[in-house]
């Protein structure tokens, strides 16, 4: 459980508490996909940095890996929110069940966040030197 520190007025102790269950799932979520778009390639970008790989290169090939995993989210939220969309249609008042800005701007949104997710762990991907890549494995 992760602790969420809270400091007590006048001075006191502060006090640790269990962080709240939506902030633990976002830190695991963002672990990781840190772990797995750093951790498992760290030897193979390692040798393409080694060998002259470009930081841009790098970069883009850790991002290219993130938005493939957006565009396969993005297509079975799709299906599935068309496929389903008749069960909510009498909790939605005033909106159509199908409304293609209800589709769209969520999914921007999402991809915005995840991209920007994506984007820190590419940093680091593209900064990793290679000769402690190479000596870790």
């Amino acid at each position: 459980m992760t602790p969420l520190i809270v400091f007590a007025p006048d001075g006191e102790r502060p006090a640790s508490l269990p962080a709240p269950k939506p902030y633990r799932k976002h830190s695991d979520t963002l672990s990781v996909s840190s772990h797995r778009s750093i951790a498992k390639p760290a030897r193979e970008i390692g040798i393409r940095i080694a060998l002259g790989a470009l930081r841009c290169n790098v970069t883009a090939m850790v991002m290219r890996e993130v938005f493939t995993l957006i565009g396969a989210g993005l297509a079975a939220g799709f299906s599935l929110a068309l496929a389903l969309a008749n069960l909510i249609r009498s909790q939605l008042f005033g909106l159509n069940p199908r409304d293609p800005l209800t589709f769209v701007g969520p999914a921007i949104v999402l991809t915005l966040a995840a991209g920007s997710a994506g984007f820190i762990p590419a940093l680091r991907a593209s900064s990793l030197d290679p000769r402690t890549a190479l000596r870790d494995e």
